[in-house]
C-alpha cells in the first residue's frame, strides 16, 4: 500500500493524475464513500493504456462515459488553473450508491455538475442533487 501511495504521489505531483477529494459535511459524515475518485489529466495516454485506438471504438466502449467524465472534469479543472484559482472541487458518493460527479463549493454556494454521454436526460440523473 505505501508503494501505491508513493507512485500515485509521483503521478500527481509530475501532473498525470488527479485526485479528487469527497464532499463531506459533519450532517453527511455516516453516509459518505470517503475514497478518492482519481482522474487521469491526458485522456491520449489512457487511450494508450487501454489500447482503444479509434473513436468508434471509444464510443462503444464500457469506459465511453469514464472517457466524457474525465473530459470535463479536466475541462472545469483547466479553466480554474487559467484564472490562476484553484479548483474547489469535490465528488460526491454514499453507501446507498448516490452519486454527483462533481460538487464545486464557492462563496458558500454548491454546484453539482452530473455529467452523462448520452442525448436523453431526466430528473432521476440528477436525483442525488437533492442529498447534499
Amino acid at each position: 500500500m505505501k508503494t501505491i501511495k508513493n507512485w500515485m504521489s509521483i503521478l500527481e505531483t509530475s501532473g498525470i493524475l488527479y485526485l479528487l477529494q469527497p464532499y463531506s459535511e459533519e450532517k453527511l459524515s455516516k453516509r459518505i464513500v470517503k475514497a478518492l475518485k482519481l482522474y487521469f489529466t491526458d485522456t491520449g495516454l489512457v487511450v494508450y493504456l487501454t489500447k482503444i485506438y479509434s473513436s468508434e471504438n471509444l464510443l462503444i466502449s464500457n469506459l465511453a462515459g469514464a472517457f466524457m467524465e474525465t473530459y470535463v472534469i479536466n475541462e472545469i479543472k483547466k479553466s480554474y488553473e487559467n484564472n490562476g484559482m484553484n479548483m474547489p472541487a469535490y465528488y460526491y458518493r454514499d453507501k446507498e450508491q448516490n452519486e454527483i460527479d462533481h460538487v464545486l463549493v464557492e462563496d458558500l454556494n454548491i454546484h453539482c455538475i452530473e455529467i452523462k454521454k448520452g442525448v436523453r436526460f431526466d430528473k432521476n440523473d440528477v436525483k442525488s442533487f437533492d442529498l447534499i
